[in-house]
């Protein structure tokens, strides 16, 4: 499945260091391929959330978290649940959310979904 957008993108996520330099390194390759980064949900084509679910009380954060992305995101944006949580918990994950996820090993996915010119490393 290829996505079409527009090319501004709100990218979050949540848990540990290591989420956030996977997330930090999305950014990048958004950023290489000609998307705007914005700080704000509502003016986002594309919402990127880094889910966190190696403990309960992350899961659940995450869980919570993607249920106000997917109200608060306008409605023509596309939601990508991506991580650790998919992974762990995807049965849980499935309770909120029906869209495309991927592990953290897979972020090379990204390259078809975006049509991406530059690939992630």
């Amino acid at each position: 499945m290829v996505m079409s957008l527009k090319k501004t993108a709100y990218v979050i996520c949540t848990g540990c260091p290591e989420s956030r330099l996977d997330s930090s390194r999305v950014r990048n390759f958004l950023i290489e391929n000609g998307w705007q980064i914005t700080d704000e949900i509502i003016d986002a084509d594309l919402v990127l959330f880094r889910a966190c679910g190696l403990r309960g009380e992350s899961a659940g954060e995450s869980l919570q978290i993607i249920q106000t992305l997917k109200k608060n995101k306008k409605s023509s944006a596309k939601l990508i649940v991506w991580g650790c949580l998919p992974k762990i918990d995807p049965e849980a994950l499935r309770k909120v959310y029906s869209g495309v996820t991927f592990g953290e090993d897979n972020v090379s996915i990204l390259n078809d979904l975006l049509k991406a010119e530059k690939p992630i490393e």
